[in-house]
């Protein structure tokens, strides 16, 4: 059972880290460049949530995967359809009228 968490900038590939999975208990999904808050979502990076999801699945994983950058109440759900299982929304929280609506809506 793993163990530790591994990260994805948005410039490495799925297959990179494939050898390392059954080690880890998260992977972290950078969806934007990573350092400045409120990016937009790097679109191409939900097809390696889907390919993450489909290897945990096909390989009986247990591994969670985090998407960290862009995340909004418009765009969760694609995400979230994805298989990620944990979301980072700072800027779309913080920059909320109702911290908790939008937490809510981000589930």
């Amino acid at each position: 059972k793993g163990s530790a968490p591994a990260g994805m900038h948005i410039s490495i590939c799925v297959k990179e880290i494939l050898e390392f999975l059954p080690y880890v208990h998260v992977v972290l999904v950078m969806t934007v460049e990573p350092g400045k808050g409120g990016q937009e979502l790097i679109l191409p990076t939900i097809e390696k949530i889907k390919e993450l999801n489909s290897y945990r699945e096909e390989h009986k994983l247990d591994y969670e995967i985090e998407a960290d950058g862009g995340i909004k109440v418009e765009n969760s759900e694609k995400i979230i359809d994805a298989g990620a299982d944990i979301l980072v929304a700072g800027t779309a929280i913080i920059n909320s009228k109702d911290y908790a609506e939008t937490i809510k809506k981000l589930k």
